[in-house]
């Protein structure tokens, strides 16, 4: 393929590993100089194999998480491979796919027994920046909403139902109200519409291959949607057969591409797998360490059940209980971070959000055609439980963003002002139900050049 993509996918992702190479040609992709120093002086001091040694005796620091990272862009990114090749000593001709994969599936197998740390994951995180081909220059500060995928489904066990793309819907919901936003996601992954799909669905064209093109979707409409395929080259490696879920449902979401100088605000969902701690944790280390500006962010985990609220922070409690990257009906984990400090996690049911019970009316059979219609239904506030689901994730996507820095908006030892929080998503269902949300969905499509499909 030659450019920057050094391995080559299927018929499926062509057209956004091609997108990929025009961005990242029209972008004039050069990796951070500091993350690119900080890689050269760490990879010819720590090898693969101690790297891989340590995985399975102990957690790794953040700079063996950064070098274990830096394998996978090695195999993965071009540019990255010829700019650092001297640096790899370890290799003697050993495959880097092996390398690379080798270290995504080993930080997979710890992070599914909940044993990721922050350093950990900070560490990949901060290199996996490194492969961005275009970060986008936001004039001061954008929200960001993402998830791991993470929808087990709703109760009961035996016929668990799926919930609307959240995450998704949300960020147009508050891009409708004036706040700069942007949505980074992939295709599905645990049901059957993933972001990517979604916005897909609707209309949108997402494989742009200029960055004027990007800036200019975002400029008539106050909103971006990026593809994962579409802005990095790490996710190749997990697309490989045997094809498998790695860690990468993790660094992933966690690196848009947004300026590392802009203000990032956060609403990222996770699955099991984590503890919004540990997110909320590593994002404060990635804050301090310069690779990104974190503002405010909050990172969620939705629940099957009610949990005491003073074991908040029991990862194996809550790994039991969560079954959503989104805010649940029945109770949710959330993780806050202000001005890129960790300040705590809480414990939040729907009266938290001003919302009346809903459980199982915003459940939807696993079908793509019943979630994309479920989907248009909660943004035209058709079918008020869905409206009600959508309001109350955009409303504390709304207060992060806006409310959350105000001073007495949160309180530390006790979470977020509740009068705020429901006001916002008080805004929140109005903006839907006055179809100001639908508007800036059917206006982002046509600035895309797409047709809108609202069926």
């Amino acid at each position: 393929m030659g450019g920057i993509s050094q391995i080559e996918l299927g018929s499926a992702y062509q057209p956004k590993q091609e997108a990929r190479e025009a961005l990242a040609r029209d972008a004039q992709y050069a990796m951070d100089r500091a993350a690119h120093a900080t890689a050269k002086h760490l990879l010819p001091t720590t090898s693969f194999r101690e790297i891989d040694a340590a995985m399975k005796r102990r957690d790794l620091t953040f700079d063996e998480a950064f070098v274990g990272m830096c394998y996978v862009l090695r195999a993965t990114n071009r540019v990255f491979a010829a700019a650092t090749e001297q640096h790899f000593t370890d290799l003697d001709g050993m495959d880097c796919r092996i390398a690379g994969r080798e270290f995504l599936n080993g930080m997979a197998m710890k992070e599914a027994w909940g044993q990721l740390t922050p350093g950990e994951i900070a560490g990949m995180v901060t290199a996996a920046m490194q492969d961005l081909v275009v970060r986008m220059p936001f004039s001061e500060s954008v929200l960001e909403t993402c998830g791991t995928g993470g929808d087990l489904g709703l109760p009961p066990r035996d016929k668990p139902r799926k919930v609307i793309n959240a995450s998704t819907l949300s960020s147009l919901v508050v891009a409708s109200l004036g706040i700069p936003t942007m949505k980074h996601g992939s295709y599905a992954n645990t049901s059957a519409v993933g972001s990517t799909d979604a916005v897909e669905r609707f209309g949108a064209r997402i494989e742009h291959r200029r960055v004027a093109d990007l800036a200019a979707v975002f400029e008539r409409s106050g909103f971006s949607y990026t593809d994962a395929h579409v802005v990095k080259t790490i996710h190749d490696l997990s697309h490989l057969a045997p094809r498998h879920e790695t860690v990468n449902h993790l660094i992933g979401p966690m690196t848009p591409p947004v300026a590392k100088e802009a203000t990032l605000h956060k609403v990222m969902g996770v699955n099991e797998k984590v503890h919004p701690e540990d997110v909320a944790l590593a994002y404060q280390l990635i804050h301090g360490c310069g690779a990104q500006r974190i503002g405010n962010a909050a990172i969620v985990t939705g629940l099957d059940a009610d949990i005491d609220a003073h074991r908040v922070c029991d990862r194996r409690l809550v790994k039991d209980h969560a079954v959503l990257d989104e805010l649940s009906p029945f109770a949710s984990v959330v993780a806050f971070v202000r001005d890129g400090a960790y300040v705590g996690s809480h414990l939040m049911h729907l009266s938290d959000f001003g919302i009346g019970a809903m459980n199982g009316a915003i459940g939807i059979e696993n079908t793509a055609s019943l979630l994309q219609r479920a989907n248009l239904d909660a943004l035209t506030g058709r079918v008020p439980a869905l409206t009600d689901y959508l309001a109350m994730n955009a409303g504390l996507a709304l207060f992060v963003a806006r409310d959350m820095a105000d001073e007495d908006a949160f309180c530390e030892g006790r979470g977020p002002n509740l009068d705020a929080l429901r006001g916002c998503v008080h805004e929140c269902r109005r903006a839907i139900g006055d179809g100001r949300a639908l508007d800036l969905l059917k206006r982002y499509v046509q600035a895309t050049g797409g047709t809108f499909c609202g069926t």
